[in-house]
């Protein structure tokens, strides 16, 4: 029971929008749950991502910083003011 911590602060990740995209990013099917970001440049920002970072330099985890550069993977989890973390998965043909 010691180990066992109720009253320890957590920190809770929530995704604001989901989407499946094409291989070029092009939305197929999408859901903004919260509505905090636009789901247009969400799906803009993902397709720059995929059209300017080179196949074998992609990370299934990346941020775009609030002046829509991309942060190196290393950094990917650190919070900052403005910006989105993106997380995805490629399947056959889709990103999810």
């Amino acid at each position: 029971r010691d180990f066992l911590n109720l009253n320890s602060t957590t920190t809770t990740m929530v995704a604001s929008s989901i989407f499946i995209t094409d291989l070029t990013g092009k939305p197929l099917i999408s859901r903004n749950y919260r509505g905090d970001i636009p789901l247009t440049s969400a799906t803009e920002k993902f397709a720059s991502y995929l059209n300017d970072v080179e196949d074998d330099e992609r990370k299934p985890v990346f941020r775009v910083d609030r002046d829509g550069d991309f942060v190196g993977a290393e950094d990917a989890g650190c919070s900052g003011p403005g910006g989105e973390s993106f997380v995805y998965v490629q399947h056959n043909n889709l990103y999810l």
